[in-house]
């Protein structure tokens, strides 16, 4: 008998649509066997029905080819009238490639082919489901908060109502402390294990704390912080202590986990507690983005601002992915010696009916906030690897290279088998081997055993790796040993800048990868002096705006026809 759901208690509803009443059956047979609840519906009325009728379907396992309609167009329909409710998975006998990227741009979690694994279907909706489960548990939770005993269980990080605060506590700040290096394995671990690492990290944090503070779990490695501490000085002095409370590594399972800390926090004065709740949460999602700094951010009104101005962006993110508005452009990397054109990176592109053309810059990191980094990687993947078998069968080139960023630091284990399953068919290309994927030295994230095991995964299915942006991250290249890597792309802000110090670096970097047997891409090539230093210090391949910005796919395609680009003066828009 199949394994049970994960959270059976909460195991997801779902739906089935299919118009083969056989394999309906079949289908519900496994699954409810396997603890879910299975709703069947073998035409779309059907299927609008149930979900009508039963609000608790919260995924929808759909075919793609029916007599009334067909599956993605379905699904289409099912998100505009049940926004943010359901996810999606396709089963189906007749798609193909062109199926499947436009499944992946709806955002549809997955795609499966007649006949397809059962094992491997129950197993990826058992991580849907988990990941589900820790989003509900994630969604803010905000009661006056009070301690509890030692033998009781947190009732935020259970989804409760929080207890009520003794009446004479008056809070004057309100904080969210977030444990930034623990939040991956509330998809990683059980929810039972994942809450014995909390309670031990919530114990370090209550030592410090006295009569004035309040401390809570939420879910997700959060906790909220309630404290009668009249000013600002005294809860940056709190804070320090907080921080001094993780410094020792948290032992529980066999894993050694270091916890970071981060903060936002509101003063509670003449707010409502749901209010200063939300502007706490806007000034966590500052405090992530401090890059050496204290990881504590206190609300304003322009951090207020710029929070409503984010959310704004992830609004429009979300229509993006439903209206085609992403795109991949492609900058050329050329052998520098001769401009031999060798292959491509492919560089995400928002093309926004209200922003005009959006570089990465001026999204990423909504759309790592948003939730939807995961499919747009998906996307990104399955699209870089048709426009690559493309170009290889038009112009004969198996030589030719295409790369694509992987963001695999968002990424829950579990979600690499839905990589890989991509990969496997990501990798039909007339020359297998050369789609790559371009990750960064520390991209793996803390808990690097999982990402990395799962990278390996990607390489077993055909693909291929560039470490991207070396010399800019914390880890050494044996810190990501066992995966192979095709090249080391060197950094381009040792290029841009030729400091003594820079040219150092470049100059070392280019001769360990010799020593390595590794090809070093350099990045950030714009004028000749550039070139004529990086050619001197034995590095024969780039990219850069001296030979070319990034372009859309028609104008890459005119670059392969001549196959060598000539050097040009940098344009910049």
């Amino acid at each position: 008998m199949p394994a049970p759901a994960p959270h059976a208690a909460e195991a997801e509803e779902l739906l089935l649509v299919d118009d083969d009443v056989d394999a309906l059956v079949e289908l519900a047979e496994l699954l409810e066997e396997s603890g879910y609840r299975c709703h069947v519906a073998h035409d779309a009325a059907a299927a609008r029905h149930f979900l009508a009728a039963q609000p608790g379907i919260g995924i929808a396992l759909c075919d793609l080819r029916m007599p009334d309609i067909d599956g993605l167009t379905l699904i289409g329909e099912l998100q505009q009238t049940y926004p943010q409710r359901l996810d999606y998975v396709v089963i189906t006998g007749h798609g193909d490639l062109d199926d499947a990227i436009a499944a992946m741009r709806l955002g549809v979690c997955d795609f499966f082919r007649k006949p397809f694994d059962p094992a491997r279907l129950l197993e990826q909706l058992a991580a849907l489901c988990a990941r589900r489960h820790n989003a509900r548990m994630s969604a803010p939770v905000l009661a006056p908060a009070a301690g509890r005993g030692e033998d009781e269980r947190p009732a935020g990080a259970a989804g409760g109502a929080l207890p009520e605060l003794p009446v004479p506590f008056l809070p004057r700040f309100l904080a969210v402390l977030e444990l930034g290096s623990l939040e991956r394995l509330a998809a990683a671990l059980p929810t039972r294990q994942f809450m014995d690492v909390l309670d031990l990290a919530g114990e370090r944090l209550r030592a410090v704390l006295n009569d004035a503070d309040r401390l809570q779990p939420l879910a997700g490695g959060r906790f909220l912080l309630t404290t009668a501490r009249a000013t600002p000085a005294e809860i940056e002095a709190l804070y320090a202590r907080l921080v001094t409370s993780l410094d020792a590594p948290i032992r529980a399972d066999g894993l050694e986990l270091q916890a970071r800390l981060r903060a936002g926090v509101a003063d509670c004065k003449a707010t409502a507690p749901e209010a200063a709740l939300a502007r706490a949460e806007q000034a966590l999602v500052q405090a992530r983005t401090l890059a050496g700094g204290t990881g504590l951010v206190f609300h304003t009104e322009a951090l207020g601002a710029q929070a409503l101005a984010d959310l704004e962006i992830e609004s429009e993110l979300r229509q993006a992915r439903l209206r085609d508005e992403l795109e991949l452009w492609y900058q050329p990397i050329v052998e520098l010696e001769n401009g031999r054109l060798l292959g491509f990176e492919a560089l995400l592109r928002w093309q926004s009916p209200r922003r005009g053309l959006v570089a990465p810059a001026g999204f990423l990191p909504a759309l790592q906030r948003s939730g939807l980094a995961g499919q747009v990687d998906a996307w990104s993947l399955v699209t870089a690897a048709t426009q690559l078998a493309r170009w290889q069968r038009e112009t004969g080139r198996r030589d030719l290279t295409l790369s694509v960023n992987l963001g695999c630091a968002h990424l829950a284990p579990g979600e690499f088998d839905r990589y890989c399953a991509i990969a496997r068919q990501a990798v039909r290309l007339p020359a297998p081997g050369t789609l790559r994927i371009e990750i960064t030295e520390d991209g793996p994230g803390p808990q690097r055993e999982p990402y990395l095991d799962g990278l390996r995964a990607l390489h077993l299915a055909g693909l291929r790796f560039y470490l991207d942006d070396y010399g800019t991250g914390e880890a050494a290249l044996s810190r990501l040993n066992g995966l192979n890597f095709e090249a080391i792309k060197l950094d381009r802000s040792f290029v841009l800048a030729p400091t003594p110090e820079n040219l150092a670096i470049c100059e070392t970097v280019i001769a360990l990868g010799r020593r390595l047997g590794l090809a070093v891409i350099a990045e950030g090539i714009e004028d000749a002096a550039a070139l004529e230093r990086l050619l001197g210090f034995g590095c024969r391949a780039g990219q850069g705006y001296w030979f070319s910005p990034p372009v859309p796919a028609d104008l890459a395609a005119l670059m392969l026809r001549s196959q060598t680009l000539t050097p040009r003066v940098p344009k910049r828009a």
